[in-house]
């Protein structure tokens, strides 16, 4: 069984190296030699620590942009289960 926690600061090349990897398995057939190149050659952002200190999930990084969270849902994947949702919005101009 898969035992799930959550992401620390200690993770992130585990995870940034899962992430390339991912990359390079799967997008090699839909990207240029030279695109695939540059997006694996890429350094983990900075950012992403703060993204894992706030709780690892993109709720507080669209918060932080201005969005205003309308309710909770569940998206019925076409696998059967229900992934949590929120829908959000956000006034332009």
């Amino acid at each position: 069984m898969i035992a799930l926690r959550q992401a620390t600061l200690e993770d992130i090349a585990v995870l940034w190296n899962l992430r390339t990897r991912a990359i390079e398995h799967a997008c090699v057939d839909h990207y240029t030699p030279q695109v695939l190149a540059a997006w694996l050659a890429s350094p983990a952002p900075a950012a992403l620590g703060r993204h894992i200190e706030d709780g690892g999930g993109p709720l507080p990084f669209y918060e932080r942009a201005g969005f205003i969270a309308l309710r909770e849902d569940l998206y019925p994947h076409r696998s059967g289960i229900g992934i949590p949702s929120v829908f959000m919005e956000k006034f332009l101009g």
